[in-house]
């Protein structure tokens, strides 16, 4: 992103100071004392609240839960203890691409994000290691806590947080095998499940800012048709409507939100002209497949 400074995007993306950023790019050191940014998935803050940016869009195919099962496999946390973010449009999130379809979230981001939730993991041993004074196999590291069992000295992942920082990313940390898997396969309810159920879960339709419009876009109901024209007199009247535009798609209203624009829109008087594709309904094409079929299975 042009222009774009490490700190503006630790503000804009709501990581602010103290937190460790870790990515799936092992390369290189942690630039601070307390903040390491990679490639700026996953954080865990001072207070151990522990922070993903999910580079895809959550459109109910279940992406953040999935996202959050292969962190909390390798941190050995419970899911429901990551905390979600849509992440900012960055460079970082490009291998293998941020862009959401063709069912490859999953696909592509499966070994890089536990490679992610690995490396947090080793560099949290390793500055636990160093704080009990012990040799770091022996560290146990799960459930936000890092162990020392032969003392029995704790400390909290977020007690750690600025020490790992100065840790340097293992480039192939040992991922969990599956016969140990704590969360990969397993049945627990989404974590978007109670903000989606209370109303609470906020949408690309939610969000707010001085001046914001939006815009309904009323569509020829034919395939091939244009528009002939169109009465806007009761639209424009409905409060909240700015304006009312023919564009090459259609007549979009622009109104101050969702509501009045849609409100808007059922309002309009509009002749379309089919075109050549009048008569074309979901029977026509129904009897036009069965009829190649036909032919095809005759030949």
């Amino acid at each position: 992103m042009n222009g774009l400074t490490r700190r503006a995007f630790l503000k804009t993306s709501g990581l602010g100071a103290g937190a460790l950023v870790l990515g799936c790019h092992s390369s290189g050191s942690w630039s601070t004392s307390d903040t390491a940014v990679f490639d700026a998935w996953l954080a865990i803050t001072s207070d151990g609240r522990i922070l993903l940016q999910v580079d895809k869009v959550e459109m109910g195919q279940g992406t953040h839960t999935a996202y959050a099962t292969l962190i909390a496999e390798e941190l050995r946390v419970d899911p429901h203890q990551i905390e979600i973010r849509s992440a900012v449009v960055d460079d970082a999130f490009a291998n293998p691409m941020q862009m959401t379809g063709g069912s490859d979230s999953m696909r592509g981001s499966w070994e890089p994000l536990r490679l992610t939730g690995a490396r947090a993991r080793e560099m949290l041993r390793s500055a636990g290691a160093e704080r009990f004074s012990v040799a770091p196999d022996g560290i146990e590291v799960a459930d936000g806590v890092v162990r020392d069992p032969a003392s029995g000295q704790t400390l909290s992942y977020g007690a750690l947080a600025a020490e790992a920082a100065r840790q340097r990313a293992p480039r192939s940390p040992e991922l969990t095998p599956p016969d140990r898997f704590r969360t990969i396969g397993k049945s627990f309810p989404r974590v978007d499940a109670l903000a989606k159920s209370t109303g609470t879960a906020r949408y690309g339709m939610d969000v707010t800012a001085p001046g914001l419009l939006t815009a309904v876009v009323v569509h020829c109901p034919h395939a091939l048709g244009t528009l002939r024209s169109f009465d806007a007199s009761a639209a424009s009247a409905q409060p909240g409507v700015a304006r009312v535009i023919e564009i090459p798609s259609g007549i979009a209203i622009v109104a101050s939100g969702y509501w009045p624009a849609r409100t808007a829109a059922r309002k309009l008087v509009v002749e379309w002209d089919p075109g050549e594709s009048a008569g074309v309904d979901t029977a026509s094409i129904r009897a036009g497949l069965t009829h190649a079929l036909d032919e095809s299975i005759a030949s």
